[in-house]
């Protein structure tokens, strides 16, 4: 659930990050950019990620990481846990008989 959580804040901060490097790109070419960007600037979100936006991505790729990283390890634990409990559980004879052995008997 952490890794969900994580993958989608990392996807929404790059997608606003993309969409604040767009609109600066976009705004450098028009003749009113001072005032386009002097709005954008004025805008939270922007502003944010102007100034952390690297930094926020950073930390959450490498939560993005950990969790990777925990659900494997979680996932491989369980694996062995439920292997093991299966060998438990299998009868006593397993033994696949041959054909001679079943004309002996």
């Amino acid at each position: 659930m952490l890794l969900v959580i994580a993958g989608t804040c990392f996807g929404l901060t790059a997608i606003a990050y993309g969409v604040m490097a767009s609109a600066y790109a976009k705004a450098s070419e028009d003749p009113d950019a001072e005032t386009i960007l002097a709005e954008f600037e004025q805008h939270p979100l922007y502003r944010t990620l102007d100034n952390h936006g690297v930094t926020i991505m950073l930390i959450e790729l490498v939560m993005l990481a950990i969790f990777t990283v925990a659900a494997i390890g979680l996932d491989t634990s369980r694996d062995k846990r439920h292997v093991a409990k299966s060998d438990q559980i299998k009868p006593n004879d397993d033994h696949i008989m041959t054909e001679q052995e079943t004309q002996c008997e």
